[in-house]
């Protein structure tokens, strides 16, 4: 089961609590006010009332041991920083920051995290279902409201041309790089990788699609093809 913690439970990190908790993820919730956590303890398959810039309490609670840790501290600035910084020392796999602004998202950035999204709330509900979407490797938000997915070609896909898929048509959704599983002891990293992908391209068992479309459109996808 994919155990996500979730840091912060205003509006968005109780959106993003209740989305996950329905398509069956380990969610671990973690906020400071008592009140919040009572509010999402049927949802959550763990609640901890805690502040989330103590490292010894993320590292008490197992936070880094999570498929991914989504930080959603709204106006607490200087606590996402912390938090992201005390992660990175306790080495999360998947560390995932919201920033109220533009300008505090560049400043996250630079802290190395290995996403940083200022998105609506409605956003919030389709981040989550793309993250719990099994097919989906990775997901990284646009600007201009699209989104690209890291998506494991389904069986469906293997042995077909991208022109054959047609997903561009069916789903508006347009592959813009495909990675072709390689010998381990490969070095180099961009072993594999086809960044023009054609539309006679083949795709094989083990391809991972670099896929770019709208949340809606990508969800329609994933879906389909779950």
């Amino acid at each position: 089961m994919t155990r996500i913690a979730v840091l912060g439970l205003g509006i968005y990190g109780f959106q993003i609590t209740r989305t996950l908790a329905r398509l069956g993820a380990h969610v671990v919730a973690v906020d400071r006010d008592p009140a919040l956590i009572e509010q999402v303890k049927r949802l959550a398959a763990e609640s901890f009332v805690a502040d989330v810039r103590d490292r010894e309490a993320l590292r008490g609670m197992g936070i880094a041991s999570s498929d991914a840790v989504v930080i959603c501290l709204g106006d607490d600035f200087e606590a996402s920083e912390v938090c992201v910084i005390h992660l990175k020392e306790l080495g999360a796999k998947r560390i995932i920051v919201r920033a109220t602004t533009e300008e505090r998202a560049d400043i996250l950035e630079a802290l190395g995290p290995d996403q940083v999204i200022t998105p609506t709330l409605d956003e919030a509900r389709k981040m989550g279902q793309i993250l719990m979407t099994p097919s989906v490797e990775d997901y990284a938000r646009l600007k201009g409201g699209r989104s690209v997915v890291l998506y494991r070609a389904p069986e469906a896909f293997v042995g077909r041309t991208l022109g054959e898929l047609k997903l561009g048509t069916r789903f508006r959704a347009f592959t813009v790089a495909v990675r072709h599983q390689v010998p381990a002891a490969t070095s180099s990293p961009d072993a594999g990788m086809n960044h023009r992908p054609s539309a006679d391209l083949v795709i094989r068992e083990g391809d991972l699609l670099y896929i770019m479309g709208f949340d809606e459109d990508l969800l329609r996808l994933a879906s389909r093809y779950a």
